[in-house]
């Protein structure tokens, strides 16, 4: 387990490249989920270099068909460590002959942590290694727990969009958790999503063009989780729904899950990331503890 930390925050990642621990110093409080398979096993996975759901479970790549699980692949492999510091690491993925079955890319994917006082930054950046355009999509799943009290719950909790006032753009999905053609207006009060459990009956709620910033408190505790995501153009919250599930994923993503009833060209998908040969571009997000 890699450990970084500041005055006020101690980080810890695995060797899968994933938050494991977000610990709050001044108030000796976890706040990252820290997984429970009654719940949701996971913590902090990557998304690479698909995003949820793929129709049929699988796509098309120049004429030949290549099997994919929801989420990518790189949670099944272990990155190298290139730099650690007291208060930053950098781990590395790189293809291999597996990934190359399902995934035919030369590709690296350099996943970084720094902390700076009530700061972390979790950045990602990805080279195409390869001589043909790379596509892909990328995003980040951290859980945070919620409530942040035992005395609370929550409905004492709201998502506040400093950017939004008053509508939101929605993504709809299918029955089977893929996209579907029409948005819906997804409307605020003064700028804030009042949360509650029926929110995610239907699973996820994914925002697009959010604005880049949220910021997840209650107006009865002294601390919220500040949230910044300018290179991710969707946001999508998700716990799992039916039970009183203690903590909620703000998962940034740069493209969408596979449409209901397309079996994907992945050249032809709209909103990938394309990559040249030796490209590489970065994208970055923040979790910040803030005192009110």
């Amino acid at each position: 387990m890699i450990k970084i930390e500041s005055a006020l925050l101690q980080v810890e990642i695995n060797r899968e490249a994933e938050l494991q621990s977000v610990f709050d110093k001044k108030r000796n409080r976890e706040c990252l989920w820290q997984g429970d398979a009654k719940y949701w096993k996971e913590r902090s996975p990557l998304l690479f270099p698909f995003i949820g759901r793929l129709f049929q479970k699988a796509y098309y790549y120049n004429g030949e068909k290549y099997p994919m699980d929801v989420h990518g692949f790189l949670r099944s492999m272990q990155a190298r460590i290139v730099d650690q510091e007291e208060d930053s690491c950098t781990l590395e993925f790189r293809d291999s002959a597996e990934s190359r079955k399902i995934y035919p890319f030369s590709f690296r994917l350099q996943q970084s942590y720094r902390v700076k006082d009530n700061r972390l930054d979790v950045c990602s950046r990805v080279e195409n290694l390869g001589i043909e355009v790379m596509y892909f999509a990328l995003g980040g799943h951290p859980g945070f727990y919620l409530p942040f009290s035992k005395k609370q719950a929550i409905s004492d909790y709201a998502i506040h969009f400093p950017k939004q006032e008053a509508m939101m753009e929605k993504v709809r999905f299918s029955k089977d958790l893929l996209t579907l053609e029409e948005r819906e207006n997804f409307a605020l009060v003064n700028g804030r999503l009042p949360l509650e459990t029926v929110l995610f009956r239907n699973d996820a709620v994914v925002l697009a063009h959010s604005g880049g910033e949220l910021v997840l408190g209650s107006d009865d505790e002294p601390v919220s989780i500040r949230f910044l995501y300018e290179d991710y153009p969707y946001i999508a919250l998700w716990q799992p729904y039916g039970e009183k599930t203690p903590f909620l994923c703000v998962e940034p993503w740069t493209s969408l899950p596979g449409r209901e009833g397309v079996m994907e060209e992945l050249c032809s998908m709209k909103d990938r990331i394309t990559l040249g040969p030796d490209e590489a571009k970065s994208f970055c997000y923040s979790i910040i503890l803030e005192d009110k």
